[in-house]
């Protein structure tokens, strides 16, 4: 079934390339975003936990930014 979502893509990118003034690359990376990292993710949630420079307490951000800092320890562990 991937095989299939490719090749439609390719297709759609090969059209789109011929067609508009768009490139083949942002076609694909429109189409095919990738994930963010945890530290990414992390530094979002922590983005929108602050308003003035200053953390909001009831954030649900704390999850997301424990996991990352987590996953830091662990990977500094290894070292």
């Amino acid at each position: 079934m991937q095989k299939a979502r490719d090749e439609e893509l390719e297709a759609c990118c090969e059209w789109f390339s011929k067609n508009y003034a768009i490139s083949s690359n942002q076609l694909r990376a429109a189409r095919r975003p990738k994930t963010k990292s945890q530290a990414e993710e992390a530094l979002q949630a922590l983005d929108d936990a602050m308003i003035g420079g200053h953390i909001i307490t009831t954030s649900t951000a704390a999850p997301t930014i424990r996991a990352a800092l987590e996953r830091l320890r662990e990977l500094e562990g290894n070292q």
